[in-house]
């Protein structure tokens, strides 16, 4: 351009020379006839004009001479003199008019060349600046399209790769120079995205043979270590030289992503077993999904649109508790409600309902969401677990829990009524069960519960505590009637003979008497003064008793004391011993575990009962002394049945004091490290009521246990448990269905469907059940049919010293058939 400019100069001033010596010319030649003519004033017209000639000719020779001299120029401005040749011409007008028009032409020709020059330049000049502004649009462009998030390719008409920026490089893992006059198709590896890019391109060629140029889009997927998603629109781009084509390549697998999990939360909104409704600001319905009109049996095109609030008041029945819900959720609380209706069929449904806020990203609530989880089978399973929890199930009266619960109450109630309280045992009960059976044994205690019961005021609480021992409660605001009296009447009636179809039972009773008219009291204590009131009856030695708690009594007993002396003396010797029952796979019916069972050895050389000696370990602390030896003792009992290749699994209890008042996790984990047993087949059995005693404490050690390899097991379940919520919190493996449970299957309705519900409730919470108290065939059929994993019981085993039980099941572990000796 800078070339063409002076080009255009050069050419300017060389024209502007010309014209100045053609001017020169004319005046030099002007001069010069006037000159002639005033030499000749005489001369005709004819002459004149000959010697013009002549002196035209004469000047272009003279012209021409003096042109070839070097100083050409000076020389021809020399020829003329300028003040001459006006001076002479003055006086001819028409000389003068001819100069006139000779300097206005030649003006007017050089004002030309100047402005032809000055729109040359200017034409110049705009071409200059419009290639510097294409030039930095080319630079600008180019720098987007190689910057650009999105991928460009450009590709000849074979396809091949004639340009690429650096979003396309990185998108096909490739780069400029592997890119560049490869066919595109070759950058794709997946060979499914290979083809579909090839039709791509096909399409495009197709078009464009047609004349149509609009783009062509398509999304392809390529299956490599991580899946990429891409869209690929692909266009014609005409230059003068030929056809290219366009691939505008965006990665939208993040989009494919997002938009797969949005499908994925529609799904799961509408396939929902919850009935879900989405509401605005104002309440107004925008979505319900097939759950709520199934469980509702209402139509969603007629709820949405609609005010939500005539469904909630319709649930809650209460315009006030409606607008304290509604205040509730314009301040962005969440809001959880149980609430119940009757459907067209008249059954009655439990709801679960929580409304919560949702938020937009300024934080202001945009909608909320409604949630309801139908509880029905929840709220009548934890009404039965309830009743299992706090009433028997033979006799449907309270059990101890219930009973502690009611003294607790009345104790806390200001003024305190007086209370008094009466626990009674059945005589002769447990030869009635042994010589009689079960069924005649538990008709005897419905009957004594019935008697009772007919003897008592409406206000007075009769309760079973265990198998055969009931408890009284009578209270009263004023004063207490003489509990003495009632208990005479008591023991008369229950002294009668009871027919029990072709059967006569008569039964007795002994009964301990407290009173208590302090708050101070507490359940506990009134249970422990009457128990030992009913202890002191029986030690009387005769039947049909009763006896009233004093000071004295409390004081423990000769017996009591020479047992606990005796129980510190033989602590760490071989007087306490384990016996061995064991635990049989309800499938095959083959041995499976062992349950250990602690006895201990009295002076006299007499095996005595756990429920004589372990309740005075619990009370004195000597349980903690005494657990660390035979937990020792278990543990290396334990590997040597793994070094004979004996791998059962090994039970043994823990008690209340030992979990919660002792170093437990010390003491089994240097028991197993001393041993080297393999802890995973070590089972610690712990019962509801410790586990309840201090949830927290409990739930630590229990944790920490298992940590150790150590599995756990809930003893005795559905006698004690008053609440459903821990025992899913608890690290438990094992439930223990109680014999009581058991018991009466499977002929009984009642223990069908509680011991229904307890295997569907463990076997949820991914928790193995072991049956006790199995004792016969049609038990031990209907447990495992129902899913019970392993069964215990006299039915395959009595508890046995050890050289018992590994003469019996150890020399070799054989398949063991059911014997119905025990």
């Amino acid at each position: 351009m800078k070339r063409n400019v002076i080009r255009s100069k050069v050419l300017l001033l060389i024209s502007l020379l010309f014209v100045f010596l053609l001017c020169v010319f004319f005046l030099n030649a002007s001069m010069r006839h006037s000159q002639e003519k005033r030499d000749h004033p005489v001369t005709h017209q004819a002459s004149s004009l000959f010697d013009q000639h002549t002196f035209l000719s004469d000047g272009y020779q003279t012209l021409a001479e003096e042109w070839e001299k070097s100083e050409i120029l000076h020389s021809a401005l020399n020829l003329f003199s300028v003040n001459q040749f006006i001076f002479n011409n003055l006086y001819s007008r028409e000389k003068l008019e001819k100069f006139t028009l000779f300097s206005l032409i030649s003006f007017g020709f050089l004002l030309g060349c100047l402005v032809l020059a000055w729109h040359l330049h200017k034409m110049l000049r705009h071409e200059k600046r419009l290639k510097a502004e294409l030039h930095d649009m080319v630079k600008k462009f180019s720098h987007v399209l190689k910057h650009a998030p999105d991928g460009m390719i450009l590709l000849k008409q074979d396809n091949t790769v004639l340009n690429i920026n650096q979003s396309a490089c990185q998108i096909l893992n490739t780069s400029e120079q592997q890119a560049s006059q490869r066919n595109i198709t070759a950058l794709v590896s997946d060979p499914v995205a290979s083809n579909k890019l090839t039709a791509l391109l096909s399409q495009v060629h197709g078009r464009m043979n047609q004349g149509d140029s609009r783009p062509v889009s398509q999304q392809i997927t390529i299956n490599t270590t991580s899946v990429q998603h891409l869209e690929i629109i692909a266009s014609e781009t005409a230059y003068n030289d030929g056809n290219e084509i366009l691939l505008n390549i965006r990665d939208v697998t993040v989009w494919v992503d997002r938009e797969e999990k949005l499908k994925s939360l529609s799904r799961a909104l509408e396939q929902s077993d919850d009935s879900i409704i989405i509401t605005n600001e104002k309440g107004i319905i925008e979505y319900v999904n097939h759950s709520f009109e199934k469980y509702n049996e209402l139509d969603a095109n007629e709820l949405i649109g609609s005010d939500a609030a005539h469904l909630i008041l319709t649930a809650l029945q209460n315009p006030a508790e409606l607008a304290k819900l509604q205040q509730q959720l314009v301040k962005g609380q969440t809001v959880n409600r149980i609430i119940s209706h009757r459907k067209k069929d008249n059954s009655l449904v439990y709801m679960e309902k929580r409304i919560s806020p949702i938020r937009n990203n300024l934080g202001k609530i945009s909608h909320y969401i409604t949630t309801g989880k139908d509880i029905t089978d929840r709220v009548l399973f934890e009404s039965k677990l309830k009743q299992l929890a706090h009433f028997d199930i033979l006799t449907q009266l309270p059990n101890r829990l219930m009973l502690q619960q009611q003294i607790d109450h009345l104790l806390q109630q200001s003024p305190c009524p007086v209370i008094g309280l009466l626990t009674l045992n059945l005589d002769r009960f447990k030869q009635i069960n042994d010589s009689l059976g079960h069924d005649t044994g538990d008709q005897v205690l419905l009957g004594v519960s019935e008697r009772l019961q007919a003897i008592l005021r409406e206000n007075d609480m009769l309760a079973r505590l265990g198998s055969d021992e009931f408890a009284i409660l009578v209270f009263s605001d004023n004063r207490l009637p003489a509990l003495e009296q009632l208990a005479e009447r008591i023991l008369r009636h229950l002294s009668e003979p009871m027919t029990l179809g072709s059967k006569e039972v008569v039964v007795g009773a002994s009964i301990g008497i407290t009173y208590s008219d302090s708050s101070h009291s507490t359940s506990e204590t009134l249970l422990r003064q009457a128990d030992i009131a009913l202890y002191k009856a029986k030690d009387d030695k005769q039947q049909q008793q009763y006896r009233v708690y004093n000071r004295q009594m409390g004081a423990n007993s000769v017996k009591r004391l020479e047992m606990e002396a005796q129980l510190r003396q033989s602590c760490g010797t071989d007087r306490y011993q384990y016996y061995y029952q064991g635990r049989f796979d309800s499938r095959t019916r083959e041995l499976c575990g062992v349950e250990v069972l602690m006895r201990w050895i009295d002076d006299d050389n007499h095996i005595q009962s756990p429920t004589e000696f372990i309740p005075i370990l619990e009370t004195t602390g000597l349980i903690i002394e005494v657990g660390e030896h035979l937990i020792q003792q278990a543990c290396k009992q334990l590997r040597q049945w793994q070094l004979q290749g004996h791998w059962l699994h090994f039970a043994l209890n823990i008690s209340a004091r030992q979990l919660l008042n002792s170093d437990i996790v010390g003491t089994v984990s240097k028991a197993i490290q001393s041993s080297q047993c393999d802890p995973s087949f070590l089972e610690l059995e712990i019962t509801e009521s410790v586990v309840m005693s201090d949830v927290k404490l409990a739930l630590n050690k229990l944790r920490q246990l298992n940590a150790l390899g150590v599995r756990i097991a809930i003893d005795d379940f559905g006698t004690g448990y008053s609440s459903l919520a821990y025992l899913s919190r608890f690290p438990i493996q094992i439930l223990k269905v109680d014999r009581e449970f058991v018991r009466d299957l499977p002929l009984n309705k009642e223990s069908v469907t509680i011991t229904n519900a307890i295997v569907e409730l463990a076997h949820n919470l991914n928790i193995s059940v072991v049956a006790e108290g199995v004792e016969n065939k049609g038990q031990a059929d209907f447990l495992a049919s129902i899913g019970v994993e392993e069964f215990q019981g006299f039915l395959y085993c009595k508890p046995l010293p050890l050289s018992d039980f590994e003469t019996r099941f150890l020399q070799p572990i054989q398949n063991m058939k059911e014997q119905s000796t025990y």
